[in-house]
């Protein structure tokens, strides 16, 4: 996806000359989706005619106006721009090319080593998972008759690993799923591309529930306990029989008031109680799958506590268009995540306000004792505990350098670090991915050498990984300024790389090259990336979004 920012045609005030067209690219791709904005003081006059031949207006506001170009040719956009103050419009005309997207040579393969070093990954935290793309995985699910526990994950994403290494590989977990097919997605791969339409996912890791017809049912977005996994199964296990669609449709009826639906339910004895479980069903999946349609026809008093800190995160711009206060927001969220390692980055948001200067010293003197409580909980086991707990360390971190606390910084990164190199002995991993990246987020407030030497560790471990060669090469960059040694990283990163996660790789080697004034060696990357991407009629996809980026990388080699 691209931004252009433009003026087309409208006259300035006060005689001066008709501004020109800002960073508008004559050319796009077939199946791109180009968004189209004004410049600030104007907009598109939507009474009016806007239009983009050849092409799919996917979105149409005042301040912006999306178009996705399926075929290749000429295209002629027509938009009719006003300024804000209405004084004076215009009917504007622009050319577009479309072309197709550059050919290149086939990547590589998955070299051998990153390939066993998968297996041995999947063999020791995913027993049972079986993995294939939409298709296959529809087909097995059918053959196998039993519901589907669908995990999205990458290799990269540290919940992914956390999720791996102290839930998903665990012998409660293998006792708890005895009676689900259990399917794995590298969201990585191009196999995770067949299920961006069918199963949208937005983050990693994603834990999606299907029946066995491969219709979603729910989806697990709570702490990464077998405690919250559980209280999870009981509320949905009534609906494995149903689907998220189905229950969705019903809850929508009764919110509309429909006498067809009220007879249904009188005959089914679906009562106060049941209705309200059902409502709750839907409303945590909405959250989970971001279904604005649904959530907007929500009221906040008919969320459940255990969904409110979610709620209020989704519906921050609705909820004040209706009146709520900014300050008063602020409020109810920090309320609503006391429980959670999100409380002092919400706090941060709090104490950023002389009104709130009382609350902030209240809550912030309560933060000493929130690590104690942890310790003392009772339904979660010991890594689980010092997993939150790191967490939690971690935030607070946050929160006292975002305050210039520099000594208070320094001990919770100490402690943050500690914490996770005591998860170290509950991993089945040697060496561990999850603890390890927790010790780098946090040793690099302190201790660039430990930093440095964990880094090490985690490269001749997985020689053939490109998240740690990645993160590596940015730390060099960043941390060390050794830009010679961040450009080997770099490269090798993306000579490992694969997929959708080569992008990142190249991403960070582009700018590696860009400090060390390389821009005809970047520029190579750029059109490589250009030559790897795969565009379709998905408005939605990854794709367009790591084309977005590309665009961006390619214009801030041209003006920097």
């Amino acid at each position: 996806m691209r931004k252009f920012n433009i003026l087309l045609g409208v006259m300035i005030w006060g005689g001066m000359a008709a501004a020109q067209v800002q960073d508008f690219s004559p050319e796009a791709f077939e199946n791109e989706v180009v968004h189209f904005k004004p410049l600030e003081g104007y907009h598109f006059e939507l009474a009016a005619d806007q239009s983009c031949e050849s092409a799919n207006v996917v979105s149409k506001e005042k301040n912006e106006i999306s178009c996705q170009f399926l075929k290749t040719g000429t295209s002629n956009l027509v938009f009719n721009i006003c300024d804000d103050k209405k004084t004076r419009c215009k009917t504007n005309a622009l050319t577009l090319t479309v072309v197709n997207l550059p050919k290149g040579k086939k990547p590589e393969p998955l070299r051998p080593g990153l390939v066993e070093m998968k297996e041995q990954i999947h063999k020791q935290l995913l027993s049972g998972f079986v993995e294939g793309n939409y298709q296959e995985l529809k087909a097995k699910a059918k053959e196998a008759g039993k519901p589907v526990f669908l995990m999205i994950s990458t290799d990269w994403c540290s919940s992914c690993n956390q999720a791996k290494e102290y839930l998903i590989g665990t012998k409660a977990f293998e006792e708890f799923s005895k009676g689900l097919f259990k399917a794995y997605v590298d969201g990585d791969s191009q196999v995770s591309a067949s299920f961006e339409k069918e199963v949208p996912f937005q983050e990693y890791p994603s834990f999606i529930l299907l029946n066995s017809d491969f219709q979603e049912i729910s989806r697990f977005r709570q702490d990464l306990t077998m405690a919250s996994l559980k209280a999870w199964w009981e509320r949905v296990s009534p609906y494995l029989n149903s689907s998220y669609s189905e229950v969705r449709k019903k809850v929508l009826a009764r919110l509309a008031g429909d006498w067809l639906q009220r007879s249904k339910d009188f005959l089914t004895l679906q009562f106060e109680k049941e209705q309200k479980r059902d409502l709750e069903f839907v409303l945590e999946s909405a959250l989970a799958k971001r279904d604005g349609d649904f959530l907007q026809k929500i009221s906040t008093d008919q969320v459940p506590e255990f969904l409110m800190s979610s709620w209020l995160d989704q519906r921050k711009e609705d909820l004040i268009a209706k009146g709520m206060s900014e300050e008063d927001y602020k409020l109810k969220v920090l309320n609503a995540s006391r429980d959670s390692s999100s409380f002092p980055f919400y706090l941060m948001d709090i104490c950023g306000s002389e009104k709130n200067k009382e609350i902030c010293k209240t809550e912030t003197e309560k933060l000493k004792s929130r690590a104690g409580e942890i310790l003392d909980a009772k339904d979660q086991n010991a890594a689980e505990k010092l997993g939150r707990l790191a967490e939690e360390y971690y935030a607070q971190m946050k929160f006292y350098e975002s305050q210039g606390d520099k000594k208070k910084t320094k001990n919770l990164a100490k402690d943050c670090a500690e914490t996770f190199e005591k998860m170290i002995s509950f991993s089945s991993l040697k060496t561990p991915r999850f603890a390890s990246q927790g010790m780098l987020a946090c040793a690099k407030e302190y201790d660039l050498s430990l930093v440095e030497k964990v880094y090490r560790k985690l490269v001749e471990k997985y020689p053939e990984d490109p998240t740690f060669l990645q993160r590596y090469s940015r730390f060099l960059m960043s941390e060390r300024k050794n830009l010679d040694q961040a450009k080997v990283w770099a490269k090798r990163a993306m000579e490992a790389s694969y997929d959708f996660n080569w992008f990142g790789s190249a991403w960070v080697y582009v700018e590696v090259l860009k400090k060390m004034g390389q821009k005809d060696q970047a520029k190579d990357v750029i059109k490589n990336a250009y030559a790897r991407l795969k565009l379709d009629g998905d408005k939605d996809s990854r794709s367009q979004t790591i084309l977005q980026r590309i665009r961006k990388l390619e214009a801030d080699l041209r003006t920097n």
